[in-house]
């Protein structure tokens, strides 16, 4: 009785889901690795050190003001790192959507763990996206020059301007990790139980919801930024690759079958 439901109910997926899972896994997969290596790369000083802030007796006034030139100089001479990883990590992350959304109609639409992860998927997607258009607003400052000509009373109020953004970008960051830490987790359950999904990326899909939850854990403790860095680039790099590559071509396969199947003749 359960297999002649869910016949009938794939009878009436719409094909352009296994198109959509396949393309977009695969653009979401890729742009994942690569803005996530472009992040780590940046975020371990390859591309340079990072200014740090120095008193001095001229003052806390011309030091900060010192200290905000001289790291909008840095953000300036690696702004392309920016453009690159954020611009990835925002149509990445929406990524996300359109394949829990064929994941749903693979599986009729009728389980309630496809669905609530979705739904947290999809908002974690949402505050990752924020996260990148956050950090992108201060683009517009450091692609100028010449803060070192600005006089110290008002350089100072203008990083202190661009810190609070990158608050926001930290914190929408977080808000994403902890929504894909149980949108993951229901989705790597279903895997495990879904003829529609794949067995082997729901262990992966459940290894990297634990690993958001650490990075989440590592984030608000000092002086471990190099830990973050290191469960950034296993999950932005290599697992989070692993389950949009493979579930959107899993999908993919599944739903071209069933529609081959329920087409006549």
């Amino acid at each position: 009785m359960t297999n002649g439901s869910e016949s009938r109910v794939q009878a009436f997926v719409d094909p352009g889901w296994a198109t959509a899972a396949r393309s977009w896994g695969l653009f979401s997969g890729i742009a994942f690795a690569v803005a996530t290596l472009a992040y780590v790369v940046e975020a371990m000083g390859v591309l340079g050190s990072r200014p740090a802030y120095v008193a001095t007796a001229a003052g806390q006034l011309q030091d900060e003001a010192t200290y905000w030139a001289a790291v909008f100089a840095y953000r300036h001479a690696t702004l392309w790192d920016y453009a690159l990883r954020d611009g990835l990590f925002f149509f990445a992350f929406l990524g996300f959507i359109p394949l829990v959304l064929a994941a749903n109609a693979a599986t009729g639409g009728r389980r309630a763990a496809v669905q609530i992860g979705g739904a947290f998927i999809a908002v974690g997607a949402i505050f990752g996206a924020l996260n990148a258009v956050a950090f992108f607003v201060d683009v517009s400052w450091w692609r100028e020059t010449g803060w070192d000509q600005v006089p110290p009373g008002l350089m100072a109020p203008i990083g202190r301007g661009t810190e609070m953004m990158q608050d926001l970008s930290a914190w929408s960051g977080i808000a994403s990790n902890a929504a894909l830490f149980v949108g993951l987790a229901y989705v790597g359950f279903a895997c495990l139980t879904e003829a529609a999904l794949s067995r082997p990326i729901g262990w992966v899909a459940l290894a990297t919801a634990g690993l958001q939850l650490a990075i989440i854990v590592v984030s608000q403790i000092s002086g471990l930024d190099a830990v973050q860095n290191v469960l950034s680039l296993i999950t932005g790099a290599l697992l989070a690759p692993i389950i949009l590559i493979g579930l959107g071509l899993r999908l993919s396969t599944f739903l071209t079958e069933q529609h081959r199947i329920a087409a006549p003749g």
